[in-house]
């Protein structure tokens, strides 16, 4: 079972890459949120000098990572079952041979597939522009990046309210 799921994310993963500009279009969107962010933080460090203690370069990084890692987390699967419900192809869902849950597991493993290069691309990018405040030691830098790992599968359960 476990490669059909592959096997759909595959798929969904396909038809994200159709149109290369689909990858151009969602890293400079992307972009253009951290400039948003950072502008904003930087005008606030310029009136007051100070928010909470963080220096500019904490919060430059902070919001890179937040932006970078809000593409892969937040890329749910909800807007298409929102779609299969409101078009009526959730019944064709629903009658395949592999469950409701599996089907869309797969394709969640292909949207992660396309959103992380994107959140790959916009923190090199960001980088280069920015500097960006990395962990002090080794451990606390595999520690967040166990918590990205264990985070993913967690996002698919927990629905999205936006």
């Amino acid at each position: 079972m476990l490669k059909t799921m592959l096997e759909l994310g595959k798929i969904h993963f396909k038809e994200y890459t159709i149109y290369k500009s689909n990858f151009y279009l969602f890293t400079l969107n992307r972009i253009v949120e951290v400039i948003v962010y950072i502008f904003v933080w930087q005008a606030i460090y310029m009136q007051t000098g100070d928010a909470g203690g963080y220096t500019i370069e904490e919060m430059v990084t902070y919001y890179i990572l937040v932006v970078t890692l809000s593409s892969i987390v937040l890329w749910g699967v909800n807007e298409d079952m929102a779609h299969a419900i409101r078009n009526g192809r959730i019944n064709k869902e629903l009658l395949s041979p592999i469950s409701y849950f599996k089907y869309y597991f797969g394709i969640y493993l292909g949207e992660i597939g396309f959103a992380i290069p994107v959140s790959v691309a916009v923190l090199i990018i960001c980088s280069i522009f920015w500097h960006i405040v990395l962990p002090t030691s080794w451990i606390n830098m595999l520690l967040f990046l166990l918590v990205i790992v264990l985070i993913l599968p967690t996002s698919f359960f927990i629905p999205e309210y936006r």
